[in-house]
């Protein structure tokens, strides 16, 4: 025998549950909040106001932070254009096409004496090593008034110097003793300047610092060479030159 369905005796129970289900769903943050913003009040009309406002200043904000970022101009486009050394050079490197390239670098990294024309460089002679990347200066390589004047009895060598800072006090046309760390004794003397690595500014100051690699170009007579060389660059741990100034009055 069947019994009929009971009908309407599980409702209270429905009716309960959703009841506390929407009484949950009401008492939520979000739904506080909806709350506070709907109806006719004086209240929830200036907060809907005030979140206008503030939707209005976060998007124009980010219009503007969009056109400041298309106008300003990139640092990396400082600077202007130089000649660079394209491999490693060892001293009297005669320049090919291939050595030097044009590149663009920072204001930062461009020394004063930069050369800017490539072609100018071709078929002149380094007179130190030169790395690769490196600016070239008219320090860096021979230009024509460095072996200017020189007889066929005189050479023009570069001396690197135990003090870097001593370049920083003569200048082309100086004439100076070189003097060995080994012994300090004079190996050559009034020898005359050709071209010094650490040029004085353009203020007629004379340079506070100098490269670790900072030399002069002398005027050295050839029985002299060698010796002197040897002086500067021999393999010995004293080996090392220094330069003392002469007074003007011994200039000729």
């Amino acid at each position: 025998m069947r019994l009929p369905p009971q009908r309407g005796w599980a409702e209270p129970a429905v009716r309960l549950a959703v009841t506390g289900w929407r009484a949950r769903a009401e008492s939520s943050a979000p739904a506080r909040v909806a709350a506070a913003l709907r109806g006719p009040g004086r209240r929830a009309a200036w907060r809907r106001h005030a979140i206008r406002r503030l939707a209005t200043g976060v998007v124009g904000g980010a219009a503007v932070w969009v056109g400041l970022g298309m106008v300003t101009p990139h640092t990396e486009e400082s600077g202007r254009t130089v000649v660079t050394a394209a491999v490693d050079m060892p001293v009297g490197h005669r320049l090919r096409p291939d050595d030097v390239q044009a590149r663009r670098v920072g204001d930062s990294g461009i020394p004063s004496a930069a050369l800017t024309d490539p072609q100018a460089c071709v078929g002149r002679v380094t007179t130190s090593m030169v790395a690769a990347g490196e600016v070239l200066t008219a320090a860096r390589i021979q230009t024509a008034a460095v072996v200017a004047g020189l007889g066929s009895a005189h050479r023009a060598i570069h001396l690197p110097l135990t003090d870097p800072a001593a370049a920083t006090l003569v200048r082309a046309g100086d004439r100076v003793d070189v003097i060995g760390i080994a012994d300090g004794r004079i190996v050559a003397a009034d020898l005359v300047v050709v071209a010094v690595d650490q040029q004085a500014d353009d203020g007629g100051a004379l340079a506070l610092t100098a490269a670790p690699n900072s030399g002069v170009v002398l005027s050295v007579p050839v029985s002299q060479v060698g010796e002197l060389t040897r002086a500067a660059l021999g393999d010995t741990p004293t080996a090392g030159v220094h330069l003392a100034l002469r007074p003007a009055s011994s200039l000729s």
